[in-house]
């Protein structure tokens, strides 16, 4: 697991050559939550699907948007609204605007909330042009709370 979540593919290799594959979900939510996309390749190719990752927000949480394009293409099951919801917690716009373009599961009321609590203009007006429908009097008071003027501005 540990070698899987620090990204060395050779060790995996190695230890897989000599009988040794202990690849758990710990090991490929590390992959996939750091970047290590040849990793997470390798795991799938390797154990059959026998290791995936249930823990879609660890890459969208640190904008790993070729993590979430692979696990698109070999895990769909995976995604829900949720996933649009990290996105806008953590400010990701990229991948925000990445899942509306490839995904159909859109976002919960949640996306522009949390788009406002951080102070993101820029989303929280891509937000309302895509999904006005997900917006409640709630963004317009975390923005406020969280001292966002410019946002508050904005939604009043």
């Amino acid at each position: 697991n540990a070698a899987a979540e620090e990204g060395h593919l050779e060790i995996l290799q190695w230890l897989h050559s000599k009988g040794i594959s202990r690849c758990t979900d710990h090991g490929v939510d590390g992959a996939a939550k750091n970047g290590h996309l040849g990793v997470l390749k390798w795991l799938h190719k390797t154990l059959k699907g026998g290791c995936r990752t249930a823990k879609l927000y660890l890459p969208i949480q640190n904008g790993h948007l070729e993590i979430l394009k692979w696990l698109h293409q070999h895990f769909t099951y995976l995604f829900s609204e949720i996933a649009m919801d990290v996105a806008a917690e953590t400010g990701r716009l990229d991948v925000l605007i990445w899942l509306h373009e490839n995904r159909t599961e859109g976002c919960s009321h949640m996306a522009p909330w949390h788009a406002a609590e951080i102070g993101h203009l820029e989303m929280v007006k891509w937000l309302h042009e895509h999904y006005s429908d997900k917006f409640t009097a709630r963004a317009l008071d975390v923005a406020a709370a969280n001292g966002h003027l410019d946002v508050v501005q904005w939604l009043h």
